[in-house]
């Protein structure tokens, strides 16, 4: 739902939506392989839901009806790469991240 949505072409832009293959690559490689690594999986989840929280909670505190600056959508598109990173590290990331 983050990735794809009503709308997501117009508000993702190219750069991003070139992104996007690799991005769904990666959820399915966590898929396949959850069954033999669920508990570094859930480890790893952990510390991007805790970072989609700090984010979520930098969009909250933004004026009603403002959008996030560049600087928060940046930090978005990290989260993904750093989901990339965790779950599927042999698709590689468009950049150096880390938590």
């Amino acid at each position: 739902e983050q990735l794809v949505y009503p709308g997501f072409v117009a508000r993702t832009g190219y750069a991003q939506l070139s992104q996007l293959p690799r991005y769904l690559a990666a959820i399915e490689r966590r898929l396949e392989k959850l069954p033999t690594n669920v508990a570094r999986d859930g480890a790893q989840m952990a510390i991007i839901q805790r970072l989609e929280d700090e984010y979520d909670d930098a969009v909250a505190a933004l004026l009603p009806g403002a959008h996030p600056g560049p600087g928060l959508q940046r930090v978005c598109w990290m989260l993904e790469e750093l989901r990339v990173s965790f779950f599927a590290q042999e698709l590689g990331t468009a950049y150096s991240v880390s938590e």
